[in-house]
């Protein structure tokens, strides 16, 4: 057999596999974000904060992260920034990682700057903006010169959890008789 012969069978052999499963997209990648619960630490300007990302992908490798942002609808306070991601190679399937963000154990205590500043007796309703990432590696399945992707599928996903910051002190808290 000449070589166009050749490589016109393997063509057609890799393309009817492909195309077998007809027009259906199979998802490679699967992906959960679990977000802590946020929360400020006792009054001060701690915040207890973390969410941690799960991917799984039958391709032999993955990267999988987050970033975080927090911040406070206040001119006394800054914001807190973070991210984190890991990738992870395996070559027997499934290849699943998980990565909590911020690195570390989680949750996390971070400081939120100019906390102290904040007026006495004030409550500021603040966000956790975080969001989730993972991407699994990307082949290319054929014969020389004929080639279609493999792989390559992603997930994405963010939100915001709303959570209070609360400043003691002042006459808010002589006239309040409850417990925060």
């Amino acid at each position: 057999m000449n070589s166009l012969k050749i490589k016109s069978l393997a063509f057609t052999a890799v393309a009817s596999v492909i195309f077998a499963g007809g027009a259906k997209t199979a998802h490679a990648i699967t992906g959960n974000t679990s977000v802590l619960p946020i929360a400020q630490v006792d009054f001060t300007a701690g915040v207890k904060l973390g969410h941690l990302v799960d991917a799984t992908t039958y391709m032999n490798a993955i990267i999988v992260g987050g970033t975080f942002r927090v911040s406070c609808p206040s001119q006394y306070t800054g914001t807190i920034e973070g991210q984190n991601s890991l990738s992870q190679s395996f070559s027997w399937p499934p290849n699943t990682l998980s990565v909590g963000v911020p690195p570390g154990s989680l949750p996390a205590i971070r400081q939120l700057p100019g906390f102290n500043n904040v007026p006495d007796g004030t409550t500021l309703t603040c966000g956790y903006y975080w969001t989730a990432s993972a991407r699994e590696s990307t082949y290319s399945a054929g014969v020389p010169g004929i080639g279609l992707p493999v792989g390559g599928e992603t997930y994405n996903a963010g939100d915001t959890v709303t959570f209070e910051m609360y400043k003691p002190g002042g006459d808010a808290d002589s006239n309040n008789g409850c417990i925060r």
